[in-house]
């Protein structure tokens, strides 16, 4: 499990088991995606709902970030990718066995999430305001 809302659930001590996970998780997953589509003024794009999905979804693992190299569209964010995820490898090279390495790792689809609302809003606002209207002069 590398998502890093069901991971922390884990870290917490809430079984998997029982109603209160899953009731946590639904509604931790229902506020975060309102946020994201709020911040992205009402809409969501691919990028956004699969790195909103690599948060929040239980089943995604570790290895499934090799999914998201489609996404990386800029340099940027390619170069941003790799900078989340040498954390992960710091800690896998002093501390394999515990499961913090894998908690580290989960951060790279939340942070790039943000990096992607982030660009995506600096871009709409980039085009709002190039856009003036015909009898603004």
């Amino acid at each position: 499990m590398a998502a890093i809302v069901p991971r922390t659930l884990l870290m917490l001590d809430v079984a998997p088991q029982g109603a209160l996970f899953w009731l946590l998780l639904a509604t931790i997953a229902g506020l975060l995606l309102f946020v994201v589509w709020r911040l992205n003024r009402r809409s969501l794009s691919f990028d956004l709902l699969m790195l909103w999905g690599c948060t929040v979804i239980p089943l995604f693992h570790d290895y499934d970030l090799i999914q998201l190299l489609p996404l990386f569209d800029t340099p940027l964010f390619a170069w941003l990718a790799a900078a989340f995820s040498v954390p992960g490898w710091i800690v896998i090279v002093f501390d394999y066995g515990s499961i913090r390495a894998w908690y580290v790792f989960s951060l790279i689809p939340f942070g790039l999430l943000w990096v992607k609302l982030a660009q995506s809003r600096r871009s709409r606002m980039l085009s709002t305001t190039a856009v003036l209207p015909e009898n603004a002069l």
